[in-house]
């Protein structure tokens, strides 16, 4: 790691500066910042937009857009201290890349992801890597009827099966839910989206200790400004459990299970403000709470949320270089700076308690 972080961000302005950071969940003052690594030119690959996930204790690894040798992107890896950064896979003209999703670690130990363009059929494929870099594979390559555009990724339920929320494509053009076997076979579409939902950035599918599916659609609905769902692992009893409204925030852009059961959201719209809000609901839908009302814009990319040590945690506005942190009813919110930009896209709560993701650019992109 180079000591002259401000040097350093200067200099790479051209391509944008982005790192990854943690800060401790233990308090909500007094955070202290660390820049696990600077990414240094195109072909370390820059522009990650999709955050990281722990693969093993102190282990992380991450998707960048851009760079790399072909300008594609790359999957690289980095340990929680810093070290040992490295490219594990270079996106080129054939796989593709585009709006990549963020990662999945399955029960096999394989890291799962998605592209929204590239493949046999130019919409994208799944594809999954060794949690230690080996070994790339194409599990899938979408086509129409299938859905394709994962931005939310994949989740494994607890059938074994990986599922994802496509926003495009389907019998309505308007997504799909879809599942599929880790080896890339028994690819299923269990339900079709309707046409107003559709061409959002959809957050991931959840899983209820149930056993349900719980997602949300960004676009839809009664007034179309988005839904929360229920769908069980075979597609059966579809339901839309809360209709979104700008009274008390629309445009949902994160959809996260708490540690209590609840599901908590953020969206970037509406509210009190009209610059969104942060909410918790039951998973039926019932209780519905307004947590927060955001006060200043803040980019669909860069809302999201996680969850650790009993709070919540995610990016301050989009013009600004901040996190704020709250607890799970509300209260004890509160704001930090991170040097430089903010973070962008997922946050990931480590095994040591700390909070993990990319920072924005720091200049054209």
């Amino acid at each position: 790691m180079k000591p002259l972080v401000t040097a350093l961000l200067q200099s790479l302005r051209a391509i944008g500066c982005v790192l990854v950071a943690s800060l401790s969940t233990a308090s909500s003052h007094a955070q202290k910042f660390e820049v696990l690594h600077e990414w240094q030119g195109p072909e370390d690959g820059y522009y990650g937009r999709s955050g990281v996930i722990e693969v093993a204790p102190g282990v992380f690894m991450g998707v960048t857009s851009s760079g790399g040798l072909y300008g594609a992107g790359a999957v690289f890896k980095v340990n929680g201290d810093g070290s040992g950064y490295g490219i594990l896979h270079y996106f080129d003209a054939v796989d593709m890349w585009f709006e990549l999703s963020p990662l999945c670690k399955a029960s096999n130990n394989r890291v799962y992801g998605t592209t929204q363009i590239g493949g046999l059929n130019g919409l994208g494929i799944v594809y999954s890597v060794a949690a230690d870099g080996s070994d790339f594979t194409v599990v899938h390559n979408f086509a129409v009827s299938d859905g394709w555009a994962t931005p939310g990724g994949l989740m494994q339920a607890s059938d074994g099966r990986l599922y994802g929320l496509a926003s495009r494509g389907g019998f309505n053009s308007g997504g799909t839910i879809y599942s599929l076997n880790l080896d890339g076979s028994g690819f299923s579409v269990i339900h079709h989206m309707p046409s107003n939902s559709g061409f959002a950035h959809n957050p991931a599918l959840l899983e209820s200790p149930n056993g349900t599916l719980v997602g949300a659609l960004v676009q839809g609905g009664v007034d179309g400004y988005g839904v929360l769902f229920s769908v069980q692992l075979d597609g059966s009893n579809f339901q839309v459990i809360r209709d979104l409204s700008p009274t008390a925030g629309a445009f949902l852009q994160d959809l996260i299970l708490g540690p209590d059961g609840r599901l908590y959201g953020i969206t970037n719209l509406g509210g009190a403000n009209n610059y969104g809000s942060i909410f918790a609901v039951n998973r039926d839908g019932t209780g519905f709470i307004v947590l927060r009302e955001l006060t200043d814009y803040l980019d669909y990319r860069d809302a999201k949320l996680a969850t650790g040590g009993g709070r919540l945690f995610g990016a301050g506005p989009s013009n600004s270089s901040s996190m704020f942190s709250l607890n799970l009813d509300g209260s004890g919110y509160s704001t930090f700076f991170v040097e430089g930009s903010g973070p962008t896209g997922r946050l990931t709560i480590g095994l040591d308690g700390r909070v993990y993701g990319i920072r924005k650019p720091n200049g054209p992109y």
